[in-house]
């Protein structure tokens, strides 16, 4: 949990928070945004969702916003965020609860890379069906077509209702 006034300063974080982004809570509170906490190359997807968290216009389902730890690694985060008030009930700030979802995401690309590899193996079944009906079934009827014509040429002496049959099976 982590707590910004309304000037963007932050004045709480508990120890979880700490240990997740691996800043002492003496580094961190007191410091002005932009957070050490959030990756420096994008700020500026941050800034318009940290504008959002800071209003509290946070939908219901939380935002999902990129973390660095002090390591350097970084995570995701989802923020979920409530309003702070005095006594009085004047907003003094948005106190923020954030939970790793590092381990949901991976598993989210994993499904879409595995969906995406499904995808391609069926449309690769799907050209090696079509090719082998066309080779092997496709073969076949040609020579069939050709060996009934040879047989309706050779009877061109016989009449009547075979030679008729025979034409029938060869529109077919």
């Amino acid at each position: 949990i982590s707590g910004v006034d309304i000037k963007g300063y932050q004045i709480y974080v508990n120890r979880v928070f700490c240990e997740m982004v691996g800043w002492p809570e003496e580094e961190l509170v007191g410091a002005k945004y932009p957070f050490k906490y959030w990756p420096p190359d994008d700020m500026e997807n941050v800034a318009a969702n940290f504008q959002l968290l800071l209003n509290g216009d946070v939908p219901p389902d939380g935002i999902e916003l990129p973390f660095r730890r002090k390591n350097g690694d970084r995570f995701w985060g989802l923020v979920l965020s409530a309003t702070l008030t005095d006594s009085k009930g004047t907003k003094i700030g948005q106190l923020m609860s954030v939970a790793d979802i590092s381990a949901q995401k991976h598993a989210e690309k994993t499904m879409r890379d595995l969906s995406s590899r499904l995808i391609n193996a069926q449309e690769m079944e799907r050209q090696i069906v079509s090719q082998d009906l066309h080779d092997s079934i496709g073969g076949k009827l040609t020579g069939l077509k050709y060996s009934l014509e040879k047989i309706i040429s050779d009877l061109e002496n016989v009449t009547g209702s075979f030679e008729t049959s025979m034409k029938d099976v060869l529109s077919i």
